[in-house]
């Protein structure tokens, strides 16, 4: 679920830092917190996977170091996933009785535009 859920973070369009994904994450009321180093393990095997694509870039930190970030974007293949999910969450959202379930997908679904 944490891929989904990160996924569907990214397909806005814009490339994110995991600090970009794990702030929009933070807004989510999903009743836990997923923290950085797992939003990066995710993110990891999803480029291996092809769910992402990674742009690393060179920055200067606040203590005038450099550091490398990678900037995580969705692919094709990755929104066919978060399509599967959205499916997933529906038939999950029908068969449950608890209706904490309900809000789940509303989350993971996309709008027709923007479905591939």
């Amino acid at each position: 679920m944490n891929e989904a859920l990160i996924l569907t973070t990214l397909d806005d369009g814009h490339a994110s830092s995991v600090a970009d994904v794990a702030r929009r994450l933070s807004t989510l009321d999903i009743g836990r917190s997923i923290d950085d180093g797992s939003i990066y393990l995710a993110l990891k095997r999803m480029s291996e996977r092809g769910f992402v694509s990674v742009t690393r870039s060179t920055v200067i930190s606040a203590d005038n170091r450099s550091r490398v970030i990678g900037f995580y974007a969705i692919t094709p293949q990755g929104r066919q996933t978060v399509n599967q999910f959205a499916r997933e969450a529906s038939v999950i959202t029908r068969l449950s009785p608890s209706p904490a379930a309900k809000p789940l997908i509303s989350r993971l679904s996309l709008s027709p535009a923007r479905k591939s």
